[in-house]
């Protein structure tokens, strides 16, 4: 179970995103909502308990970069899937969606779209004849964006008018 929807949101993204640090950031702030310590965290990933307070330091000025290996280590330790990691950082530039308890969900689903997306997207375009991939231009991201959220707007309307729909005739809310 991912411990998000336990993070606050993080202040001063835009100056901080450039380094990184908002992800040590998201990572100090699951320890503080699992209330883990640097010592049972070091018993967890195999990192050892100084080099955790090089990475994790609460000082900005003062840590030490992280590696990829290390990275996935602590996402992995601290219950945070890759993907809503992400996501949850790329929401914080709108903080009312990272304090917003209803997203939580959305991130999840989000990251799990975005899981099996690209082979998805792989295996379709495969599937049209005459087409080979050079096809495929950078510049279609924004329209194929907006046919994406158009078509999950209608579906989670439908979803919510067949709930509407049985609630309704269980009740018989009627007449």
């Amino acid at each position: 179970m991912s411990t998000l929807g336990a993070i606050e949101p993080i202040g001063g993204a835009v100056a901080q995103e450039a380094h990184g640090q908002l992800y040590i950031d998201l990572m100090r702030q699951a320890m503080a909502a699992k209330d883990l310590g640097l010592r049972p965290l070091a018993q967890k990933t195999g990192i050892s308990k100084s080099r955790l307070g090089r990475i994790l330091h609460p000082k900005l000025a003062e840590r030490s970069p992280i590696t990829m290996g290390e990275f996935r280590v602590l996402l992995e330790a601290l219950d945070i899937d890759l993907l809503q990691a992400i996501i949850k950082v790329e929401s914080i530039r709108d903080r009312q969606v990272s304090a917003d308890e209803r997203y939580v969900a959305l991130i999840a689903m989000l990251a799990n779209l975005f899981k099996e997306l690209p082979g998805s997207l792989i295996e379709a375009l495969a599937e049209i004849d005459g087409l080979d991939g050079s096809e495929v231009r950078r510049e279609w991201a924004p329209r194929l964006k907006t046919v994406v959220i158009k078509r999950m707007v209608q579906e989670v309307t439908d979803v919510m008018r067949r709930r509407e729909q049985i609630f309704e005739d269980r009740y018989d809310l009627r007449g």
